[in-house]
């Protein structure tokens, strides 16, 4: 059976994390530290990651038509933790989520209702990617890693996903956001990477650790057969190789320290952009609400002010009238006196 987590909030309430099997159970999912740092529940995003007997998916910040008591609207984010053979559905849940994800919102928005406290319909989320795909395996040339640009690639993910099973290697396999930089991709090394953070007009490829071992092994066995081969040019060519990789690896530790230096910079720049995207999204969240305050008090001094300006009338009618009583009684007294004098 799926695990499946769901991270909402009522009206009046916080946001919690509910284990959907029993929704009234407040209870954090056990995630691995990648996929913790990239799946942000404040932003919209998907993060697919391999165990090695279990997939994670967890797609965050989906629109669940609810506001809170501050008007601000109620997202929904999702963690589902399957065995590897329950691929299909996952796999059926990310093409809904790429090709249709105003059906995939309601269909989880529908699952979740507050009478008042938050109450989950498991075997509706439970359904969720039952449609399954097709299983096919990949070709060798899928296995690449790389990222792109959302708005050009997507399709291109949409048919890998329709079509193909996903890569065996435990890891990151997909992911898919805006609020994140190159670099955090280029770091977090998905199979497949999307965003339209990433400006460039191709595929950038990337290359996974396990990768540069097997190109490391290559070379060693290509050396170890270059030594084999007792001859002086051989030898010759053993002394320069041994010359150049002295020089290389200098270089290289020369590079490695000013990528560290770039890296620390380009994070500290991110995380720069990350507190901006917040504080905006603060004053946003304030902005709105103050609009909604002084709309409020507007609204009630119309309504005091239309009270009392009818108060006010009543009150101008009622002495009027009294005044015109009170002077139709003197008029008659005083045409009564005069009546007795003549």
């Amino acid at each position: 059976m799926s695990k499946i987590f769901i991270e909402t909030r009522g009206t009046s309430e916080v946001y919690n994390w509910f284990d959907a099997l029993e929704s009234n159970k407040k209870q954090l999912p056990q995630l691995p530290e990648l996929v913790k740092k990239l799946a942000d529940t404040e932003f919209e995003s998907l993060v697919l990651y391999r165990e090695s007997r279990q997939l994670i998916l967890a797609i965050t910040a989906l629109k669940s038509g609810r506001i809170d008591n501050r008007t601000r609207p109620i997202r929904n984010s999702l963690i589902w933790i399957v065995d590897n053979d329950e691929e299909a559905k996952i796999r059926a849940i990310i093409y809904e989520y790429l090709t249709a994800k105003d059906g995939l919102e309601k269909d989880i928005a529908d699952a979740i209702t507050e009478t008042p406290e938050i109450k989950i319909d498991y075997q509706k989320i439970e359904s969720i990617g039952n449609n399954n795909l097709e299983s096919n395996a990949l070709n060798s040339a899928r296995l690449i890693y790389k990222i792109g640009n959302l708005d050009k690639y997507k399709q291109e993910l949409i048919d890998e996903i329709k079509s193909c099973s996903l890569p065996k290697e435990k890891g990151l396999l997909v992911f898919i956001t805006n609020s994140k930089s190159q670099n955090t991709f280029e770091e977090a090394k998905p199979w497949r990477g999307l965003s339209n953070e990433i400006k460039n007009k191709g595929w950038i490829s990337i290359q996974k650790k396990s990768q540069t071992s097997t190109s490391m092994k290559s070379g060693q066995n290509s050396l170890t057969t270059q030594k084999n081969q007792s001859n002086l040019w051989s030898i010759i060519l053993l002394i320069v190789l041994v010359i150049s990789n002295i020089f290389w690896v200098y270089q290289n530790n020369q590079l490695n320290e000013r990528i560290n230096e770039l890296e620390k910079k380009i994070n500290q720049i991110e995380n720069l952009q990350s507190v901006i995207g917040k504080s905006k999204a603060d004053v946003e969240r304030i902005t709105t609400n103050l609009e909604t305050d002084i709309n409020t008090a507007k609204d009630k001094f119309e309504k005091l002010f239309m009270e009392a300006q009818k108060q006010f009338n009543d009150d101008i009618f009622k002495a009027t009238s009294k005044y015109e009583t009170e002077m139709a009684k003197v008029q008659q007294r005083l045409n009564d006196s005069i009546k007795k004098l003549n």
